[in-house]
């Protein structure tokens, strides 16, 4: 069979879930799966955007009949894309795998939730295998949206590719560097940074990335923005730590109870970068840091100033050496890679 992957273009921003899509792209590439472009015109005149995308439309046609097609999921764009694939699926007798980067229609951020239960909806009735984020989405899926059990995989953690002019011996780590914050700052999504009690202990983390509010911040360790692949050069600290919502006392609203699913991507990062994370026990990607020993789990922030004062030397160069060990993998494409492989496994 031979073996495609869908190209959408999309507007490259500082934030991991683009880099996600990239890296999943080079992978694909690197594994001899062929690009096809489709969806992908930006032109403000109207007629051309519809010439140009009834061309890439009408040259995925060309696809061989058979063949197996790696799909992303969800591109931000109406649901007609859906319904072509799945049209398409029936004329050449394709085998869909989609990977997921998130459900819409679980963390319920946006306004149009039933274009996004709709999206989803439409992607399990069409996939053949659906690479998730993790054993507890896959069990979220089960229960939501009825896909069976053994059409899925699980992804485990996102990779996270540094290119080779990447340095990230550049970044500074050591026991006693703190703790850094990177990724979305507003207080919708890192509300708990501006939360008046916790503030004092805010204020001593290193923070990267848009959206900052220096106002209600005053004096914080703010190092600004960088592009995914350049913001691992510039860290320094003891510690990645990977939470949302408002509140210090544990991860809630949407955005903090999503992390029970998710694979939240500045994990990867974190990690690719050589640093240990502290994270929510009730995460789904606790399970993995408690496993490979490559950080603390923990039920409040609160924790994070006494964890840092009892931690010795040597269980930090532990936690650093399985840190590398794991950074070898996710830089590499070692996760997506295993993923394709049981997903191709289950499709023969």
């Amino acid at each position: 069979m031979r073996q495609y992957f869908l190209h959408v273009d999309e507007k490259k921003a500082n934030h991991a879930g683009s880099k996600a899509v990239q890296d999943s792209e080079t992978i694909l590439n690197d594994l001899g799966f062929k690009k096809i472009k489709a969806y992908s015109c930006f032109s403000k005149i109207r007629v051309i955007r519809k010439i140009i995308k009834g061309l890439q439309l009408a040259k995925m046609y060309l696809i061989s009949k058979g063949s197996i097609v790696v799909i992303q999921h969800p591109y931000y764009m109406d649901n007609r894309y859906l319904n072509d694939l799945e049209k398409l699926k029936k004329k050449k007798k394709l085998y869909y795998i989609f990977i997921i980067h998130d459900l819409e229609s679980i963390r319920n951020l946006f306004e149009n939730r039933e274009l996004y239960q709709e999206k989803d909806k439409k992607m399990f009735s069409i996939a053949d295998i659906v690479i998730a984020h993790n054993e507890k989405m896959i069990k979220k899926i089960q229960k939501v949206f009825g896909y069976p059990k053994e059409k899925m995989v699980s992804l485990e953690i996102f990779d996270y590719l540094l290119g080779k002019e990447t340095n990230i011996k550049l970044n500074k780590k050591g026991k006693n560097y703190g703790v850094m914050v990177v990724g979305n700052l507003n207080k919708s999504k890192s509300g708990y940074l501006y939360n008046d009690n916790f503030k004092n202990v805010s204020k001593k983390f290193a923070l990267y990335g848009p959206q900052f509010d220096q106002e209600s911040l005053k004096g914080a360790r703010y190092y600004g923005q960088f592009p995914p692949e350049k913001v691992v050069e510039q860290l320094q600290g003891s510690f990645g730590l990977v939470w949302d919502g408002n509140s210090p006392d544990c991860c809630e609203g949407k955005i903090g109870k999503y992390l029970m699913i998710n694979n939240p991507h500045k994990t990867s990062m974190y990690l690719a970068s050589g640093f240990p994370v502290i994270i929510w026990k009730e995460a789904a990607l606790a399970e993995f840091v408690e496993k490979n020993h490559v950080g603390i789990t923990v039920d409040s922030l609160w924790e994070i100033p006494d964890i840092l004062n009892k931690i010795s030397e040597e269980e930090y160069e532990n936690m650093l050496n399985n840190v590398a060990n794991v950074s070898k993998k996710i830089t590499k494409g070692y996760f997506l890679r295993k993923a394709l492989n049981q997903a191709m496994s289950k499709l023969n």
